[in-house]
């Protein structure tokens, strides 16, 4: 295309407003954007798993010394914070580094953060798939009725 076609594209009426093609490019880059990460969100949540604390872990950077140096060295380094996670507490798993894990408490989830990989026993529950069945199957009846 050459400079004068663009320009008069620029210059066209487009909803109301002027707006270039690649303005037009730009936004719907954003827009296309924003659904993959809500794409990602969704099945980030329905991969997570619940696990159970078997191993007191008092947080911070070198509360994991204890575990030993393997632990230490390899912890993530994110501003993300260390969680104080106590035995018999249950967590639902996001994601996982290199021995350590991310997660938040089952019943509160603003109570999340890192803590190390072998205080915790993961169990075969996946909270939102189960939901996601129970879901479609109560759709299912419903429309076989």
């Amino acid at each position: 295309m050459r400079w004068s076609e663009f320009f008069m594209e620029t210059l066209e009426n487009y909803g109301g407003q002027r707006v270039s093609r690649a303005k037009r490019a730009h936004s719907d880059t954003l827009e296309r954007n924003r659904r993959e990460q809500l794409r990602q969100k969704a099945l980030k949540r329905y991969l997570s798993r619940l696990i159970i604390v078997e191993k007191d872990f008092r947080g911070g950077y070198f509360a994991s010394i204890r575990f030993g140096c393997r632990t230490f060295v390899c912890q993530p380094f994110s501003g993300e914070s260390r969680l104080k996670i106590s035995t018999g507490d249950e967590y639902v798993v996001t994601r996982g580094q290199r021995g350590w894990i991310y997660g938040y408490k089952k019943d509160n989830e603003k109570i999340k953060g890192w803590f190390p990989r072998v205080c915790v026993r993961f169990t075969d529950n996946y909270p939102f798939q189960r939901h996601a069945e129970e879901s479609s199957s109560v759709s299912d009846s419903a429309s076989k009725s």
